[in-house]
């Protein structure tokens, strides 16, 4: 059994721990069960020196066309965008979806950001469709393949449950 820990809440935070007391009760699990929960879903977005972050460059836009007799590739977007994070799935195979592969082809990328977002590379291997980044505020709103979800929320150590009020 882990030791005790003691939390002091300032008065000006009294009445959250109160709401936290009652949500614990309403749904007959202890405080320390609910603190630890909020705390596993809210500690991946905060973010310190330690967390390895790096600048991080994707290739993004409309294909350009390649040279006669060259292979596309991601380069051949015609633009760079940049920011701060870590990969979750980072680009190459393991970013394919096994749902995707026979529809569009697409690649999905994922990091999480240096402001707690979520970041999707959404890419063409071979670079026969255009190329996205976009950030969403969790991974359920990113609406990934189900594979490349369940990737980056193993990396987070989240799993994905749908909670029925039953």
């Amino acid at each position: 059994m882990s030791p005790a820990k003691t939390v002091y809440i300032r008065d000006e935070d009294a009445p959250i721990w109160q709401r936290a007391e009652e949500t614990a009760e309403r749904t007959r699990q202890s405080v320390s069960q609910l603190v630890a929960g909020a705390l596993r879903h809210y500690l991946p977005t905060i973010h310190t020196p330690d967390d390895e972050m790096e600048s991080i460059r994707v290739k993004v836009g409309d294909r350009v066309t390649p040279l006669p007799d060259t292979v596309a590739s991601p380069a051949d977007y015609s633009q760079t965008e940049e920011f701060t994070g870590r990969w979750l799935v980072p680009p190459g195979e393991g970013s394919r979806s096994r749902y995707t592969k026979q529809t569009t082809g697409y690649c999905y990328a994922v990091a999480l950001t240096r402001r707690g977002q979520i970041a999707v590379y959404r890419y063409h291997p071979k670079a026969l469709r255009a190329s996205a980044l976009e950030a969403f505020a969790s991974l359920e709103d990113a609406d990934l393949p189900p594979d490349i979800e369940e990737k980056a929320s193993g990396i987070l150590g989240k799993e994905r449950v749908i909670w029925r009020d039953i």
